[in-house]
């Protein structure tokens, strides 16, 4: 059985479906949940929702690198990145899921 890609669209459909709002409610909560979400990456914070997930930025510390095309060492600038970690729930949704 293949899965399917669920997409922003069919989110705001489920989401109004179910809360019984209109799809047009929803794509304005959605719009502003996004930009609350763009705010919390730029300026670096934490956001927990239990059980679901947390996202916060970790640093990637500047490192020697290896270029294979041309074989030789490179300097890999410090970076961030987004990291997201499930909750407990989300993982125990997962485990049971694969024991069926």
């Amino acid at each position: 059985m293949e899965k399917e890609t669920l997409t922003r669209a069919w989110l705001i459909k489920e989401l109004a479906h179910r809360a019984s709002f209109t799809q047009s409610d929803v794509q304005i909560i959605w719009g502003t949940f996004e930009e609350i979400i763009k705010d919390i990456v730029y300026d670096k914070n934490e956001l927990t929702i239990y059980g679901l997930f947390k996202m916060y930025i970790s640093t990637i510390k500047a490192h020697d690198g290896w270029n294979a095309n041309k074989s030789k060492k490179i300097a890999i600038p410090e970076t961030k990145r987004i990291c997201f970690k499930p909750s407990k729930i989300l993982n125990n949704l997962l485990k049971d899921k694969e024991q069926e």
